[in-house]
């Protein structure tokens, strides 16, 4: 909450007397409140800034459903997993940012439609949960996954400790 209130306080001494932002800001309680706010000085009134016309909307829910959308979008419904969208990004991002060296250790998992066909639904997938058990922060489907029900492909990136 200070620095944004920094910034704002920067903005105005520099001459923008028109503003809007999404800030954080915390209830009395101490949870998070996050605020778009909206706030400019009045055009007879830019020498004083004596009056200010200002806006707070409580955008805290629009900000839950955006997270909540974002997971889902990097997420296997069934499974919990991460997909293959979180798998490009963390790509992506390695590339850029490390760390190096990183190691890959990719998992196929066959024979998945026997174990549907013959112990049910619930037990493939646990089957297919079994990865995220192993690495719950990093273990997602790998793009190469065709389809559920026959086969699941798991892939795990892991950054490596060289020893000295």
């Amino acid at each position: 909450m200070l620095d944004s209130f920094a910034e704002q306080l920067i903005d105005l001494w520099e001459g923008r007397l028109l503003q809007q932002r999404e800030v954080v800001n915390y209830t009395l309680a101490g949870t998070p409140l996050n605020i778009h706010m909206q706030f400019a000085v009045q055009e007879d009134h830019l020498h004083d800034w004596s009056l200010v016309l200002l806006s707070l909307v409580d955008i805290t829910a629009r900000k839950k459903a955006e997270a909540y959308l974002e997971y889902l979008g990097k997420h296997d419904v069934l499974t919990g997993l991460r997909n293959r969208a979180y798998y490009i990004e963390e790509l992506n991002r390695l590339t850029r940012k490390g760390p190096w060296p990183v190691a890959v250790i990719a998992v196929d998992l066959n024979g998945l439609k026997a174990l549907n066909d013959e112990q049910g639904h619930a037990a493939a997938m646990r089957c297919c949960a079994a990865p995220a058990r192993c690495s719950p922060r990093r273990s997602i489907p790998c793009p190469g996954a065709r389809h559920v029900s026959e086969a699941m492909s798991f892939a795990c990136c892991c950054p490596m400790r060289m020893s000295a």
